[in-house]
């Protein structure tokens, strides 16, 4: 195996992981920037650069920044080091990538000897390389039984944001059938077994939006960074769209 030339931009925020990227892979041609943002300005004006990104950054994140790269420029490979192997994630770079990306993903606690295996992996032999340790989560996150849908997952995500299912349907253009036909699937696959409750003569006492939200977060499906984010993305439709009549009425029977 021959070492490549390609040039690295290595997007991170934190100062001792830049001291160490350096250390690790300095016989490499790395240049480095401290933000999402700034990667991004920097990337722009380059026409041919591998990428190195943390996942969670102020501003612009490792995830945005590589779908932006990969419209720009959809052959360039990226190496994904983070310290969050949360399912999240995982389940979000297969969809981005689509399976015609070079990517990999190494988690930050790994021996340095990974972190080598994984650049040279992405960035010499242009193949895809999962830490070890997360290739059980992806094998779930594709999974038929276990894996949630992109359908299923966006009704997750405004479930754990509080919305009704009147909300979720206009949101997602859906029928309340439609909506409750998704929740009822999210409950198998999170394990949200309502009728061992009502076994249990618990009854009303059971919420299975709330343990579905739960679970998920358990599962690594959601976390508090990505729900911000989720968050700041309702805020802006909910800044578009036009109200209805039902608005005022009918939130009760979610």
């Amino acid at each position: 195996m021959r070492e490549s030339c390609i040039a690295l931009l290595v997007a991170e925020d934190n100062p001792r992981d830049r001291d160490f990227l350096q250390q690790q892979l300095g016989h490499r041609s790395l240049s480095f920037a401290a933000s999402g943002d700034d990667a991004w300005r920097r990337l722009s004006n380059l026409p041919d650069v591998g990428l190195i990104t943390d996942i969670q950054m102020p501003g612009l994140n490792g995830i945005e920044l590589a779908r932006r790269l990969w419209t720009l420029r959809p052959d360039a490979p990226v190496l994904f080091w983070t310290q969050h192997g949360d399912e999240v994630y995982v389940r979000t770079l297969e969809r981005d990538s689509g399976g015609q990306r070079v990517y990999g993903l190494v988690l930050k606690d790994s021996p340095p000897e990974a972190l080598r295996k994984a650049a040279a992996a992405v960035f010499d032999d242009g193949q895809c390389w999962t830490d070890p340790r997360l290739r059980p989560v992806r094998s779930r996150a594709g999974e038929r039984h276990s894996g949630v849908t992109d359908a299923e997952f966006d009704v997750l995500v405004d479930v754990a944001l509080g919305l009704t299912d009147r909300m979720i349907a206009d949101r997602h253009m859906l029928t309340r059938r439609g909506v409750q036909n998704r929740l009822r699937s999210l409950y198998e696959k999170l394990g949200v077994d309502a009728e061992q409750f009502r076994e249990e003569n618990i009854g009303d006492a059971f919420n299975p939006r709330a343990r579905a939200v739960a679970s998920a977060f358990s599962r690594g499906l959601l976390n508090a960074y990505e729900l911000e984010r989720a968050n700041d993305r309702l805020q802006a439709w909910l800044a578009r769209r036009e109200p209805s009549a039902g608005d005022t009425e009918g939130a009760a029977d979610d």
